[in-house]
């Protein structure tokens, strides 16, 4: 279901046993609920989402993606900052650091131009990673960028 539209569709008490979404488009009149994953011989599962769908049958049939939730919400160090030249030294020290302690450094440099796309994109990861180090030295470029996010 590539950029299907379902907007006033009610999907309820329904299969979607290996199904695949990308951009739908649906609206508040779209209902969905209890929507079954699981094969028709397997316990039944429910989601009230047709996007989550495809997300828990995808955990659910398949190891690599539970491996690289797993890497992700136990290894994955966010790291924010402006890293300008003069901070390139720190910024590799510490990302040498993680790396010998097995930790996976996912960097975010805020030098360059950013967009609703890159901070949408740093919300998620922030919130799936372990931790987040942030070079706050110049704290009022990401302040602003954070304030502007949640306008929107």
């Amino acid at each position: 279901m590539v950029e299907t539209n379902l907007e006033g569709t009610t999907l309820a008490n329904c299969s979607a046993y290996k199904v695949s979404t990308w951009k739908l488009i649906l609206n508040d009149a779209t209902i969905q609920r209890d929507i079954n994953v699981s094969r028709w011989d397997e316990a039944i599962i429910t989601v009230d989402d047709l996007e989550v769908a495809q997300y828990i049958y995808l955990l659910l049939d398949n190891r690599k993606v539970r491996n690289v939730i797993d890497t992700i919400t136990t290894k994955v160090v966010l790291v924010l900052g402006r890293f300008t030249p003069q901070r390139m030294a720190t910024l590799h020290a510490i990302r040498n650091e993680l790396r010998n302690n097995e930790y996976l450094p996912v960097m975010f440099d805020f030098t360059g131009p950013k967009n609703q796309d890159v901070i949408a994109t740093v919300q998620t990861v922030a919130r799936l990673a372990r931790f987040v180090v942030a070079d706050v030295t110049d704290t009022r470029v990401l302040i602003r960028s954070y304030r502007r996010s949640c306008r929107r």
